[in-house]
């Protein structure tokens, strides 16, 4: 059973050759590369090139050349089109494998016979060590569990991580958005729509690095203006699938994404993002919210008390949250 693993590479001179090393020397043998040059301006590619040629001899591995920078989503794309393998795997190129990893991915896949995806536990590095588990059961056969399971947040977003059949990846045409922020969010939530069947690999599988200047900790405008787009995507799906989901679920799986949007804006300390532009995509967030939920069903205490306090003006959350921040400095 081949996998295509596929490392898209843009301004990752100091992790690439740990990222290589760590796919090199995986337990499993039948790989296929393919790493994407989405056009950097340090020496990424130039040690990749060196790690390559050490290993060429002993894996297939296959570089795509972008011709210009077309972002993550687009060099994803790219490796996808060019994948032959049984299963697909996304790699970030700052990241890194276990040994064992795709062994391990592996040894689920065949154990249920080929399911659409397989996921593992992840272990995040940098500046946040923590190991994210995986609260689902082994094995999934049925698309509303692997939805609600989602909605519950017992399986990650990242899209690294997963082995994905291929063919029902391509039948189901989960190609990346391209030129958007936060993909993975819009790219996992498909996943989990079209999917009938997952498994689980309690196993960390893949070493997540958080370092200060990545995209996520270090946001603008857009990436906001992106998650907003993706969450009213996202919801305008599922409430076509309400009468066949368990509501408290649905309500609470709005509120907690909009919640993590919404704090997070708040929070930031961004010069660069003006008080206006942050109460124009909370009113937004407040218009979602007001639509799609109802209070006339069964809420999580925690869910209804942060559907309430979004509802509150945004200059009244400030002053909650300044207090919050206040007090947990006390403790």
């Amino acid at each position: 059973m081949k996998v295509s693993i596929i490392i898209p590479i843009y301004n990752v001179e100091s992790y690439i050759a740990n990222c290589l090393h760590s796919v090199f020397n995986q337990t499993y043998k039948d790989l296929e590369i393919i790493l994407v040059d989405d056009c950097g301006t340090d020496k990424s590619m130039n040690i990749a090139m060196e790690s390559i040629n050490k290993y060429k001899s002993s894996f297939y591995i296959k570089v795509i050349h972008h011709k210009e920078n077309k972002g993550l989503s687009a060099a994803r794309n790219s490796g996808i089109k060019e994948a032959t393998g049984d299963y697909i795997y996304f790699l970030d190129s700052d990241d890194t494998l276990p040994s064992t990893a795709i062994s391990n991915l592996i040894e689920k896949a065949q154990k249920y016979q080929n399911p659409d995806f397989v996921i593992g536990g992840i272990r995040t590095t940098g500046i946040e060590e923590r190991i994210y588990p995986l609260l689902s059961n082994e094995y999934l056969d049925n698309n509303k569990k692997i939805l609600e399971d989602y909605m519950l947040f017992k399986w990650n977003v990242m899209a690294c991580n997963k082995l994905i059949n291929r063919d029902f990846f391509i039948r189901n045409n989960l190609f990346f958005i391209e030129k958007i922020y936060h993909e993975d969010l819009y790219f996992s939530f498909r996943l989990a729509l079209y999917a009938n069947t997952m498994a689980c690999c309690y196993n960390v599988s893949y070493l997540y690095l958080i370092r200060n200047n990545s995209i996520t900790t270090n946001k603008s405008i857009k990436n906001y203006k992106d998650n907003l787009w993706i969450i009213q995507q996202n919801v305008e799906i599922i409430r076509n699938k309400e009468s066949i989901l368990n509501k408290s679920i649905l309500y609470s799986y709005i509120t907690e994404t909009i919640y993590t949007l919404y704090l997070t804006l708040i929070i930031d300390k961004n010069p660069l993002i003006l008080i206006d532009e942050k109460i124009s995509i909370t009113n937004e967030l407040k218009n979602i919210l007001q639509k799609n939920t109802s209070i006339n069903c069964k809420w999580k205490v925690s869910s209804f008390f942060k559907r309430e306090l979004i509802l509150l003006s945004f200059h009244i959350q400030i002053k909650i949250f300044n207090i919050y921040a206040q007090i947990k400095k006390l403790n």
